[in-house]
C-alpha cells in the first residue's frame, strides 16, 4: 500500500505536469506542427521499445538476480540504446524525405541524443523497482517529468515550434539518468558484461515481440495517418488518443509500475495469482468504465478546456474512442501475470 501511494503521487503529478504541457502547447502550436511532432515520437517510441528489450521486466521477475546479470543487462541496454540512437540519426534524412517534410529530419536527429542517457537509468530504475523502492522512484520521475515540462513550454514560447517536445525528451532522458546514479551509487552496475545475456535474450525477444506488437497497435496509425492524410490527420487523432488515455493515467498508472513487482513477488512466494488477478479486473471496471462513459459524454467540453478552440474536429473521435477503450481494461493486469 505504502509502494502504490509513492506510486500514485509519481503519476499523479506527472499527469497533471503533462496535462498542463499539453494545454500550453496545444495553444502553441497548429494541428499541424502537433501531427509532425506526434509523427517523430512515433518513430522514437517504436525506437525505444526495441531498445528496451525487456531488460527492465527481465529485472523485476527474475528469482535469482545475480550481480552479473545486472551488468548483462546494462550492456545489452547499452548495446542497443547506442544502436537505436544511431540508426535514428543516420535514417532522419530517409524518414523526412519520405514523409516529403524536411522539418522531421530536425526533429529526429535531436531525438537521437536522448538515447545516449536512458542506458545509464533503465538498470537502475529497474533494481528500485524489485526493491519496492517506489519514493525514490517518484522523486527520480517526477523531477524529470518537470524538467522536461519546463523545457519544453520554455522553448515553445520561445517559437521553437514541435522541435520544443524533442528537446524536452533530451531534457527528461538526460535528468532521469543524472538522479538514478545519483540515488543509487552502484557503479559496478556500469561495468560491461556479457556472461549472462543468453538468459536475458531468451527473455528480451519474446518480451520485445509482446511490447512492439502493442507499440505497432497503437503507434502505426499516426505514421500511416502521416503520409495518407497528412500531419493535420495525425494531430487530431493523436489529441483525441490522449484524452482517450487520461482516465488510464488517472486511474491505472499510479497502479501499473507496482503490479508487476508485487505480483512477482507473490509467485516467488508460491502463492496464488488468480483471486488478485479477478479481484483487480473488478477493481478497475468499477471506476474506469463510468470515467469513459462520461469522458465519451462530455467530449465537447473536455476539448474546449484542454485543447482550445483550434481543436473542434477532435470531439467525434473522442465519443468512438473513449467508448472502445473501455474493452482494453484487462489489458494492464493481462502481461504482469503472465511474466511472474
Amino acid at each position: 500500500r505504502r509502494s502504490i501511494l509513492f506510486s500514485a503521487a509519481d503519476k499523479y503529478l506527472s499527469q497533471i505536469l503533462l496535462i498542463v504541457t499539453t494545454m500550453v502547447m496545444a495553444r502553441i502550436l497548429t494541428p499541424a506542427e502537433t501531427g509532425l511532432y506526434m509523427t517523430a515520437n512515433a518513430v522514437i517510441m517504436l525506437a525505444d521499445n526495441f531498445r528496451n528489450f525487456g531488460v527492465g521486466v527481465y529485472i523485476v521477475q527474475e528469482k535469482d538476480l545475480s550481480r552479473v546479470l545486472v551488468r548483462s543487462a546494462f550492456t545489452v541496454t547499452l548495446i542497443l540504446s547506442a544502436a537505436m540512437g544511431a540508426t535514428i540519426y543516420i535514417g532522419a534524412g530517409s524518414i523526412a524525405s519520405f514523409y516529403a517534410s524536411p522539418e522531421l529530419k530536425t526533429l529526429l536527429v535531436v531525438s537521437a541524443l536522448g538515447f545516449l542517457a536512458i542506458p545509464f537509468s533503465s538498470p537502475i530504475m529497474a533494481l528500485l523497482q524489485r526493491d519496492m523502492a517506489f519514493k525514490a522512484v517518484a522523486c527520480i520521475n517526477i523531477t524529470a517529468a518537470l524538467v522536461g515540462s519546463a523545457v519544453t513550454i520554455t522553448l515553445g514560447l520561445a517559437g521553437l515550434g514541435p522541435v520544443s517536445y524533442v528537446w524536452g525528451f533530451v531534457a527528461t532522458s538526460f535528468m532521469m539518468g543524472t538522479l538514478a546514479v545519483g540515488t543509487r551509487r552502484e557503479f559496478w552496475v556500469f561495468r560491461p558484461s556479457f556472461s549472462g545475456t543468453r538468459r536475458l535474450l531468451s527473455f528480451g525477444v519474446v518480451s520485445s515481440l509482446i511490447t512492439v506488437s502493442n507499440m505497432a497497435y497503437e503507434l502505426l496509425p499516426r505514421l500511416a495517418f502521416g503520409k495518407i492524410l497528412g500531419f493535420d490527420a495525425v494531430g487530431l487523432y493523436s489529441r483525441a488518443i490522449t484524452l482517450c488515455q487520461l482516465p488510464d493515467r488517472v486511474v491505472l498508472s499510479a497502479l501499473q509500475p507496482v503490479v508487476l513487482p508485487a505480483f512477482a513477488a507473490h509467485a516467488r512466494a508460491g502463492g496464488s495469482l488468480k483471486e488478485s488477478y479477478l479481484h483487480g479486473l473488478s477493481l478497475m471496471s468499477a471506476v474506469q468504465w463510468p470515467a469513459l462513459i462520461m469522458l465519451s459524454l462530455l467530449a465537447d467540453p473536455v476539448v474546449r478546456i484542454l485543447l482550445g478552440p483550434q481543436w473542434e474536429a477532435v470531439p467525434p473521435l473522442v465519443r468512438i474512442m473513449a467508448l472502445a477503450n473501455m474493452a482494453l481494461v484487462p489489458a494492464m493486469l493481462t502481461f504482469p501475470v503472465l511474466v511472474s
